[in-house]
C-alpha cells in the first residue's frame, strides 16, 4: 500500500465520528490528581535528574516517548501524564537516580519508567527516530521524532481505541497524513505486517475529517 491511495475502509456512521472531534475546546479540562505530572514538573524533573547523574558521574542517556514526550515538544497544554516513559541506558544508574529525584519532589519511584521500552520500534521495520533536545559530557535527553510518536500512539490505539484520540489529534496534523490509508502506510513502516482494526480506522477517519489544525510548538525545554 502506498500513500495517496484512495482511502480503502469505509465510512461507517456507527462508533468514533468526525463530530467527536469537533471543537475540543469544548471538553472539559482534566482535574490533576497529586500523582500526575504537567509539563513543567517534567521539566523540572528531567532536568533535577540529569543533575544528579552528572552529580553520580554516571554517563546515562533518555530517549523520551509517550505523554512526556508530546508535552515537551508537541503541546505545552497536553493533559497530565503519570509518568516518563522512556528508553533508559543504563537502566540501573537512571533508576537510582530518579529515585533520589523522587524522594525530594515527593513523588513515585517509578515517576521515570521503561515500561514502554518494548513497543519502540525497533527490530524487524523501520527504526524509532529521535531528537536531541539536550546533551553534555554525561547526560544525553532525547524525544522521539512527530513520526515516530504517531506510529506509537497509533500501535496503542489498536488495542486503547479513543483514549489515544487527544494525542493522536495533535500529531496527525503534524505528520501530513491526508488520508486513514496514509496513516496505516507510516503504521506500517514501523510495524510491519500489522494492519489498523476497524475501530482504529473510525477512530483515525474521525479526527481527520473534524481538520483539527496543529498545536503551537512549545519552547524548547531547558535540562541544562
Amino acid at each position: 500500500m502506498t500513500r495517496g491511495q484512495q482511502d480503502r475502509h469505509p465510512r461507517e456512521p456507527e462508533g468514533v465520528g468526525a463530530g467527536q472531534f469537533e471543537r475540543r475546546e469544548r471538553i472539559a479540562p482534566i482535574r490533576r490528581p497529586s500523582a500526575q505530572l504537567t509539563r513543567d514538573d517534567i521539566v523540572d524533573g528531567v532536568r533535577a535528574l540529569a543533575t544528579e547523574l552528572r552529580r553520580s558521574g554516571h554517563a546515562a542517556r533518555l530517549q523520551i516517548v509517550g505523554g512526556a514526550a508530546i508535552a515537551l515538544t508537541v503541546n505545552s497544554l497536553r493533559h497530565t501524564t503519570r509518568d516518563v516513559d522512556a528508553v533508559l541506558t543504563p537502566v540501573a544508574a537512571v533508576d537510582a537516580a530518579a529515585a533520589t529525584v523522587a524522594d525530594r519532589f515527593g513523588w513515585p519511584h517509578d515517576w521515570v519508567n521503561d515500561d514502554a521500552a518494548q513497543f519502540v520500534p525497533s527490530g524487524f521495520g523501520r527504526r524509532a527516530e529521535w531528537s536531541t533536545l539536550h546533551k553534555d559530557d554525561t547526560v544525553t535527553i532525547e524525544v522521539a521524532s512527530i513520526e515516530t510518536l504517531l506510529a506509537m500512539k497509533l500501535h496503542a490505539a489498536q488495542r486503547r481505541g479513543a483514549r489515544e484520540s487527544a494525542d493522536l489529534m495533535d500529531l496527525l496534523p503534524l505528520a501530513g497524513l491526508a488520508t486513514v490509508d496514509d496513516a496505516e502506510a507510516l503504521y506500517g513502516e514501523f510495524y510491519p505486517g500489522d494492519e489498523f482494526t476497524e475501530r482504529t480506522a473510525r477512530l483515525v477517519r474521525g479526527i481527520l475529517d473534524a481538520g483539527a489544525p496543529a498545536p503551537e510548538a512549545p519552547p524548547a525545554p531547558d535540562f541544562s
